[in-house]
C-alpha cells in the first residue's frame, strides 16, 4: 500500500500547484502525520513534493526521479539566510527606537 500513498499524495501535490483547487496543504499534513508514523518515509515525502511543486530540477528515470548533487546544492543556496550578527542585530534595533524601523 505504500506505493500508492506516495502516488496519491503527488497528485494532490500536483493538483494544486496546477492551480486546480484540491487539499494539497492537507495532504502535505497526512503525509507529514504518515511519515511519523512509520508509515512514510519522509526523505520520499519531501522529494516528492519538491519535485511535484517544480521547486527542484529533477530527471524522471521510467517510475524513479532522480535528483543531481549540483541542483540539490542549487537548491539549497537559493534558500540559505544569512546569519544576523550582533552589530546587525543593534543598528536594527536602535532605528527602531528612534522611530526609523519598521
Amino acid at each position: 500500500m505504500e506505493l500508492a500513498e506516495y502516488i496519491i499524495f503527488f497528485v494532490l501535490v500536483v493538483s494544486t500547484g496546477a492551480g486546480i483547487p484540491g487539499p494539497g496543504d492537507a495532504a502535505m499534513i497526512a503525509a507529514g502525520t504518515l511519515a511519523g508514523e512509520g508509515r512514510l518515509n519522509i526523505g520520499v515525502v519531501v522529494v516528492t513534493s519538491l519535485s511535484a511543486e517544480r521547486r527542484i530540477e529533477f530527471v524522471r528515470v521510467g517510475r524513479h526521479v532522480r535528483i543531481s548533487e549540483s541542483a540539490l546544492a542549487d537548491f539549497i543556496q537559493a534558500g540559505r539566510v544569512e546569519p544576523l550578527t550582533a552589530g546587525s542585530v543593534r543598528r536594527s534595533s536602535r532605528g527602531r527606537r528612534n522611530g526609523q524601523g519598521k
